[in-house]
Formats: C-alpha cells, structure tokens, sequence
C-alpha cells in the first residue's frame, strides 16, 4: 500500500460540500490521528486521506495541477495538518516559496530565488546522509517545495544535493512534496523522474494527464474543481478533496 487510506477505528465525517470542508472539519471529525502523519485531505467515502512519514515506499509526492486549482492551499493543509499534530521534535518542516508573502505568519519560509533556500536543501541532504550511518536520528523532515520549476534556478550543488534527497531521502525520514503545473513539467525531464507518487488535480491537456500518471490508465475521471485531487494506491486511484488550510 503506497499511502494510508482510512483508519478503521474512526467514526464516519458528517459531510461536508467541497466549498466549505475545512481542515479544522478533518480534524474534529478525527481527532486520534497517528503521530508523523500528514492529512491531503478527504476521499468521497468521508474518511481523511493521510500521509504516513514513516513508510518510506511512497517516495516524494508531486502535486501538478493547472494553475488555481489548489496546489499551494494543499501543500499548506499539509503544513498546518503536521504542526497541529506533532511537536517539533516529532516533525519538521521547511518552506521554499516563490511567493512567500502567501505564506503569512508560518515559520521556515525560504524564498526560492534567495541563497538560503539552495543552503536549505543542502542542510536537509546532510541530515539524510548522516542518517544513512546511524546518527543524526530524530524528527522527520519535510521539504515543501511550491514549484518544482524554481529548482533549475539553483547553484549546481544545491540541485545535485536536491535531485540525491528525492532518491534517498524517504528511508532516512526526509520528505519532499513539490508542486508543478502541467505546463512547467513539460520542461522538467529528469527533475519529475524522482516522484513515484503523483497527486493529479485538473490537468486541461489529456496526453500531458496520462504522461503525469505514468500511465495509458489514469484516472477514470478528470478532476475538475478547485482542491479535487487523485492518487494512485495500489492499482486504483482515489479521488479527494483537499481541504481549506
């Protein structure tokens, strides 16, 4: 199984139509979520959708979606579904943002064209290598990247160090989730290699759907609302709704 589905001791959510599913609504409804667990957000049977820090088969998760349609608000449920449900010694998290005033108050914000956000990848690449010889054990860490594109913009180490995180980040606890518009993944090549897991919003182009699902068979039906996402577990995909962060 590529990601946690439902947790079979929780009671079903009242529901909740797409425009006003918020994720204090996830959390109430599922207040005993596991520890090193991210909620992407509800699936049409009501259960949450989650992401488990602690299962490394997944591997990096890519959002792509035309732009509009929920990539950023989902990388901040994530943001804000991690810092509700664990300390910081638990889990930690680093922002790299073009646009870093969307951000507001959150901490660990780095915007992508400054040095800081290359030395932050580069410090998160340190900590995964540490971990490959036994040290440097503690909190998860979870690099949000909201535009995967901004990457070409690096130095060369920080692009080197980066490309190296995605391959062996997700056994060592270290955890990238990028965004990418269907546009700019046409221009990628190698960078979008690196995601296993794809988490597809509306994509406009049918041949640029099926070439980010990795598949002829991808999703039985498109996504077409704002924050309406599909991901593929097993052999079957499943629809969800991001919440409002």
């Amino acid at each position: 199984m590529q990601l946690t589905r439902t947790l079979n001791s929780l009671v079903v959510a009242p529901e909740k139509t797409p425009a006003t599913l918020t994720l204090d609504d996830i959390l109430v409804d599922f207040p005993y979520l596991p520890v090193q667990t991210a909620v992407l957000g509800q699936g049409e049977d009501g259960y949450p959708v989650l992401f488990d820090l602690n299962d490394p088969r997944p591997g990096p998760l890519l959002v792509t979606a035309e732009n509009g349609c929920g990539k950023t608000n989902l990388l901040k449920v994530v943001a804000n579904s991690l810092a509700r449900n664990n300390s910081h010694y638990d889990v930690q998290v680093s922002i790299l943002s073009p646009k870093p005033e969307e951000w507001g108050e959150y901490g660990g914000v780095y915007p992508t064209w400054e040095r800081a956000a290359g030395d932050q990848v580069v410090e998160l690449a340190a900590i995964a290598e540490q971990r490959r010889w036994g040290r440097e054990l503690g909190a998860a860490q979870v690099l949000l990247l909201d535009g995967l594109e901004q990457v070409k913009r690096w130095d060369d180490d920080p692009q080197i160090y980066f490309d190296w995180m995605l391959r062996e980040g997700p056994a060592m606890g270290v955890w990238t989730i990028a965004t990418v518009s269907p546009e700019e993944s046409l221009s990628l090549g190698r960078l979008m290699t690196g995601f296993r897991t794809r988490l597809l919003g509306r994509v406009e182009a049918h041949s640029t759907a099926r070439r980010l699902a990795q598949s002829d068979e991808g999703p039985q039906r498109a996504m077409t609302g704002v924050g309406k996402f599909s991901v593929q577990i097993g052999g079957s995909w499943l629809a969800f709704q991001a919440p409002l962060a």
